[in-house]
C-alpha cells in the first residue's frame, strides 16, 4: 500500500468574504492582422484544470459576524449578498464570452445556519450555439453527529444518525402544517422534522415563538419531535479538483476529485476557439450591472489553475496538477510556496 503524505500548509490566492474583485487575462493581439496568439488562437478540444477552496457563502447566523470564511447574516452580510439572492450564486472560476465554469449554490438560503453546497456548472459557446451543463451537489456542508454522546436521543438509518429529538414537546397540531411546542425550539427554518418512528413531517418554512409551519406532513406528530442534523462547512479547509473537458466531437465532461461528474454532448460540435475577449478568474466584470456581478463572484481560495489545448479524462494527481508543457494555453499556480527557504 502506497500513502501521500502533504506537508505544510498550502498557500493560496483569497477571495474573502465580501469581496469584489477578480483578475484580468487582457486578450494578447498578433502583430499578424486577424490572427490570434496564445490562448485566443487555439481551435480544438481543450480541458479546464483547477485546485480550489470555495468558502460558505449561507450558513453563517448573524451572530457570527466577523469570519472570512462564511458570510454572515448580520446587516453587512444582507447588505452583500440578500438571503434571497444566495441561493444560485455562481462563485466564477474562470470566464470568457465562449466559456464560463462557476460553482452554484445549491443550498436553500431559508435556513441561516445551513452552508452552502455546490454544484459544477459550466456554459459554452461555438458559433452561435450555446450548451449548458451541471453536475450534481458534488461540494457538500457535514452533518454534526454527536450520537455517541447520547444514542437513544437520535434516529438512526443503516446505523447512521440522521435526526435529533428535540427539548420540546408537541403540544398541537392542526394535521396539516402548523405544529405547536411547548416552548421556543433549538432549531429554525430550512430543518426537516421527524416522528419518533422517522415518519418526515416536512421542513420547516417559519418558526413563530413556539409554533412551526412546516412544508406539510400526512400524519400527525406524536409527543416527540426530531430535527434533522445541523451542518458545518468542513469544506472551506479542504482544497477541491474541478476539471471540464471538451473534445472536437462535441462531448462534454466535468470532474469532481477526478470523478466523472457530468456529461452531454454540445449542440453545436467541432472545434472550439476562446472569444476574442479577455478573460476573467473570480468573477464575471461583464454583466450588465453591479447586482448582476456581484452574483458571480467567487469567494474563497485559488490554488492552481490550467487550460491545456488537448482532451483530457485522466488525471494523474486531484492534489496538484500537472499540465503538459507543450500543450500548456494557460497555467497560474497561486501557492508560491517555499519563497523564503
Amino acid at each position: 500500500m502506497t500513502y501521500t503524505v502533504f506537508s505544510k500548509d498550502r498557500k493560496s490566492l483569497q477571495f474573502p468574504v465580501m469581496c469584489d474583485g477578480y483578475i484580468t487575462i487582457p486578450r494578447h493581439v498578433s502583430n499578424v492582422p486577424n490572427q490570434e496568439i496564445g490562448l485566443w488562437g487555439h481551435s480544438g478540444g481543450f480541458s479546464f484544470e483547477a485546485i480550489v477552496t470555495p468558502y460558505d457563502l449561507n450558513g453563517n447566523p448573524d451572530v457570527f459576524s466577523a469570519t472570512q470564511k462564511s458570510l454572515s447574516r448580520g446587516t453587512k452580510g444582507l447588505n452583500y449578498a440578500s438571503a434571497t439572492s444566495r441561493r444560485g450564486m455562481d462563485l466564477t472560476l474562470f470566464h470568457n464570452t465562449n466559456f464560463t465554469i462557476h460553482l452554484e449554490n445549491k443550498e436553500s438560503a431559508s435556513n441561516p445556519t445551513t452552508p452552502a453546497e455546490y454544484a459544477i456548472g459550466v456554459s459554452l459557446t461555438i458559433g452561435s450555439t450555446t450548451t449548458a451543463l451541471e453536475s450534481s451537489t458534488v461540494i457538500t456542508a457535514t452533518s454534526i453527529d454527536e450520537s455517541s454522546l447520547s444514542p437513544t436521543s437520535y434516529l438512526y438509518s443503516s446505523h447512521d444518525a440522521f435526526a435529533k429529538v428535540s427539548t420540546r414537546a408537541v403540544t398541537g397540531n392542526n394535521g396539516s402544517n402548523t405544529i405547536t411546542l411547548d416552548g421556543a425550539p433549538e432549531f429554525g427554518a430550512g430543518y426537516i422534522v421527524y416522528k419518533d418512528d422517522g415518519t418526515n413531517l416536512g421542513t420547516v418554512t417559519s418558526v413563530s415563538t413556539n409554533t412551526l409551519t412546516t412544508s406539510g406532513y400526512s400524519t400527525t406528530p406524536s409527543s416527540a419531535i426530531y430535527y434533522s442534523l445541523p451542518k458545518e462547512p468542513l469544506y472551506v479547509n479542504t482544497p477541491h479538483h474541478i476539471a471540464f473537458n471538451y473534445t472536437a466531437d462535441g462531448l462534454m465532461q466535468l470532474f469532481y476529485n477526478g470523478q466523472l461528474v457530468g456529461s452531454t454532448t454540445h449542440g453545436a460540435g467541432g472545434n472550439f476557439s476562446f472569444h476574442a475577449s479577455d478573460c476573467y478568474i473570480g468573477q464575471n466584470p461583464t454583466e450588465v450591472s453591479f447586482s448582476e456581478r456581484r452574483k458571480t463572484q467567487f469567494i474563497g481560495e485559488f490554488h492552481e489553475l490550467s487550460i491545456m489545448g488537448i482532451s483530457k479524462s485522466q488525471f494523474k494527481s486531484t492534489n496538484t496538477l500537472y499540465p503538459l508543457f507543450k500543450e500548456t494555453l494557460l497555467y497560474m499556480d497561486f501557492e508560491e510556496a517555499n519563497l523564503d527557504d
